[in-house]
């Protein structure tokens, strides 16, 4: 079992590091060094430079610059790279996005911040990432042994949109949060903690995300994680205030914590949380609905949920039954009313195996699931394949 990385007493102002990324081209035989930011020196000890990430296991893990590592690992120049120049006709350049923990800023949070400390620290946070820029031109050791510095690594203003050749904004991990009338923790998520193929079950789920619990250094806390996790869910409730009926937020202010908040931040997840949200909205409109009330009245709950199914969106892991499948509602409906077992397979799998028989365990949580849902008495055949038991469920 992990570390319970969990506080005991909450701390609001441990915020992770945002980033100004910026693209670079690499130019053979040529140099395109820039001038040496101010404080060069101090900013690199300060933060530091460097292309070795440390896991919470303590190994260290080296990367290279263009050539695999030492164990293995990938390049740093491909991490983010955005165009593979060999692909091009006719063949250019690669560019690469350099978003690295080097160019992370944890100094200070702009949560809160006013106007004037707002510009003090987006101004540091430039100039850290070109400090960063200057190191890789200068300083980095070279793949081949024979000195440091790539100035071939040429800035490219006309990529980001800038004169400085920074993002137009920083990249934010971390925003403030609604406390949710569900709020979704490390241990939901963490594949050490969730002894099942799937993280938590949620039944008012508008979405799936899969993505470690990968966390940045904060302020005031240098610890970075990176922890597998199970493919979760986005519930509902977690978009929802407890305190205020009809406000729904959908982005990195969803109701997780400092920790699952390294899993729900990344962009597919984002793009997930949005979706489900928007046809919330939608339902509560129609029906003339707070947004608490589609949540909590079941039947419009199961409005929105049909819709985005039928829309081809996942609310359930289902690996082997896709949007597109005749039974793919009525799988992720079933998965929804959490029919599988978890000792069984499906419930060890991702796979709900559509041609195997449902477990004792299962057919009764289905016959149980059908009889409450029809409200009436059907007679089910026994055994029951998966496939045959979605042919049952009216929707």
């Amino acid at each position: 079992m992990p570390v319970n990385w969990a506080p005991q007493v909450a701390n609001p102002g441990e915020v992770q590091g945002f980033t100004y990324s910026f693209a670079v081209e690499y130019v053979p035989h040529t140099s395109n060094v820039i001038a040496k930011p101010e404080g060069y020196t101090q900013v690199r000890s300060d933060q530091p430079f460097t292309l070795t990430l440390t896991g919470s296991d303590g190994v260290a893990r080296p990367f290279r610059v263009f050539d695999e590592g030492i164990t293995g690992l990938p390049p740093f120049w491909t991490y983010r790279r955005i165009r593979e120049g060999k692909n091009c006709n006719p063949p250019q350049n690669d560019i690469a996005l350099i978003n690295w923990n080097s160019n992370d800023y944890h100094r200070r949070t702009l949560i809160g911040a006013t106007p004037h400390t707002t510009a003090s620290i987006t101004d540091e946070a430039k100039r850290l990432s070109l400090a960063f820029l200057y190191y890789l031109q200068t300083d980095v050791p070279r793949d081949d042994g024979t000195g440091f510095g790539y100035p071939e690594l040429r800035l490219r203003p006309d990529v980001m949109g800038t004169a400085d050749g920074l993002s137009m904004a920083p990249y934010i991990r971390e925003s403030r949060r609604t406390r949710g009338l569900v709020r979704i923790t490390a241990n939901d998520i963490l594949a050490a903690r969730v002894p099942t193929a799937r993280a938590r079950s949620w039944p008012d789920s508008i979405g799936t995300g899969w993505y470690p619990m990968d966390l940045h250094p904060s302020v005031g806390n240098q610890r970075s994680l990176y922890e597998p996790t199970r493919p979760f869910q986005i519930p509902l409730g977690a978009l929802i205030p407890p305190d205020c009926d009809n406000l729904i937020c959908a982005n990195k202010n969803i109701a997780t914590t400092h920790l699952s908040n390294g899993s729900y931040r990344l962009h597919p997840v984002e793009w997930s949380i949005g979706t489900g949200a928007g046809m919330a909205v939608a339902v509560a409109y129609e029906r003339s609905l707070t947004l608490r009330a589609v949540r909590d009245t079941p039947d419009a709950l199961r409005v929105v949920q049909t819709r985005l199914l039928k829309s081809g969106t996942q609310l359930a892991w289902a690996v082997d039954v896709l949007p597109g499948d005749d039974i793919f509602v009525q799988t992720q409906w079933l998965l929804l009313q959490e029919i599988i077992s978890n000792d069984a397979a499906r419930g060890q799998s991702l796979a709900v195996y559509p041609d195997d028989y449902l477990t004792v365990e299962e057919y009764d949580r289905f016959v149980d699931f059908l009889r409450r849902h029809r409200h009436e008495r059907t007679r089910i055949p026994n055994p029951l394949r998966w496939r045959d038991a979605c042919t049952l469920i009216a929707l």
